[in-house]
């Protein structure tokens, strides 16, 4: 049975494709991995960009919370007036830990997370990219 289709396969002509439609399908596929490529490093672009905003808007929004707050004039005693302070110190601590805006600190997080996470995909497309350039360059 296997000789016979070993016979059968080898008399059947071999149709390669011309080079010039082989040369179009790795074009296009080249033009494909580029716009995907391109639409990713936008994102990471975009996201760098709005994290960037947001993450200085929560430090505006925290700078704020901490004069308005009791925080700023608490910590001060400390330079003003160590030894009251070095006396009562476990209730200066429970008093700066009551005064410090722990809402807005939190908040700081998740901008300042969607920067570095933006920050660490931009880098690695980037890097791969390079990589793939690199490699593109010396196969030709």
């Amino acid at each position: 049975m296997s000789e016979k289709l070993n016979q059968l396969f080898s008399k059947i002509s071999e149709i390669e494709p011309s080079l010039g439609l082989e040369k179009a399908v790795l074009v296009l596929i080249e033009f494909e991995r580029n716009k995907k490529l391109r639409l990713k490093l936008a994102f990471s672009k975009i996201g760098i960009s709005v994290s960037s905003l947001g993450f200085l808007y929560a430090v505006f929004v925290l700078g704020g919370a901490l004069i308005s707050s009791d925080f700023a004039s608490m910590l001060a005693l400390v330079f003003s007036d160590l030894t009251t302070v070095a006396q009562n110190w476990n209730t200066y601590a429970f008093s700066l830990l009551e005064t410090l805006p722990a809402i807005e600190i939190i908040g700081i997080l998740f901008p300042a997370l969607v920067l570095f996470w933006s920050f660490s995909f931009y880098s690695k497309i980037s890097q791969k990219n390079f990589h793939r350039h690199l490699q593109m360059r010396m196969l030709a």
